[in-house]
């Protein structure tokens, strides 16, 4: 099953709204958006910049709780698994889930505290992975553990 990788991942409605059904697809249309100065016609903000959730929120501004795992719950899964920065499921300093992270989805996270990331595994068989430790949090990281993926090839695009 291929991995998808990006800032604040891919939610289902904007995969919908670039029309595409796959990663390697997702990748070569997004890789298209480089060097775009207008982002207009392509950016589908979400809460943190219009204070509504939007479940079609795009790679960069998706929240991970609402927005993003919430947008893939209780769907066709997407034949793919995601790995994602810019926001996590948990707040670390806290010691709990985001007051937006629905109970069905808290059930089915993995939190792990040492290396502050989260594995949330979806009802259709996808999982995603945040790696991000959550800026807004005081307390500094003292390690980031490597991100490696054993047995896979990276595809950036053509």
């Amino acid at each position: 099953k291929d991995i998808l990788i990006t800032h604040a991942g891919l939610t289902r409605g904007y995969m919908e709204h670039l029309g595409v059904s796959t990663a390697k697809e997702a990748v070569s249309l997004m890789n298209g958006f480089v060097g775009e100065v207008n982002l207009g016609g392509i950016e589908r903000p979400g809460w943190l910049v219009t204070g509504s959730h939007n479940q079609a929120a795009d790679t960069f501004w998706a929240l991970c709780g609402i927005e993003l795992n919430g947008s893939w719950w209780g769907e066709e899964g997407s034949g793919f698994n995601q790995i994602h920065g810019h926001a996590c499921l948990y707040e670390w300093d806290g010691g709990e889930f985001w007051p937006d992270v629905s109970p069905e989805i808290r059930r089915n996270t993995l939190v792990n505290m040492a290396d502050r990331f989260t594995i949330t595994q979806h009802p259709n068989g996808d999982w995603f992975r945040s790696v991000d430790w959550v800026l807004k949090n005081e307390r500094k990281r003292q390690k980031w553990p490597v991100l490696i993926l054993p047995g896979f090839d990276v595809y950036l695009g053509e």
